[in-house]
């Protein structure tokens, strides 16, 4: 037996056939009402479960758990930014010629300007060359 057939029969127990007696009709009814009674306690037990009414299960994610992880998240962005602009800060004071340093700096700045809007700080303390 295919899916397809399953499918169809699962329809037609739902459909009464048209020429049904008082006694399918009845039969019928008794099958939607059953049907009806079973999965409205399981709807509702989803939804309390999904909204966290359930003990032991968590639900939907809160506010306060999204809030943690953004700012997890732009901690760990604002590390990795740290690094990078001291890498190029070292590569900016060991450059030869002043196009390196003009790329270095340019990427420095780019760099500096992202982390000035993860943290809304008004300057970025760069080391002085001879600190490095």
């Amino acid at each position: 037996m295919g899916a397809s057939e399953l499918i169809s029969m699962g329809i037609s127990a739902l459909i009464p056939p048209n020429e049904a007696t008082p006694e399918q009709q009845y039969n019928w009814r008794l099958r939607i009402g059953i049907a009806v009674c079973l999965l409205f306690p399981m709807f509702v037990a989803g939804v309390a479960g999904a909204y966290g009414l359930v003990p032991g299960i968590a639900g939907f994610a809160r506010a306060t758990d999204l809030a943690s992880v953004v700012s997890e998240i732009r901690q760990n962005r604002l590390g990795e930014l740290d690094n990078r602009i001291l890498d190029l800060r070292i590569k900016h004071c060991d450059a030869k010629t002043d196009e390196a340093k003009q790329l270095y700096w340019a990427k420095i700045n780019a760099l500096i300007s992202e982390w000035r809007a993860l943290t809304g700080l008004p300057a970025y303390q760069l080391p002085n060359c001879t600190d490095l």
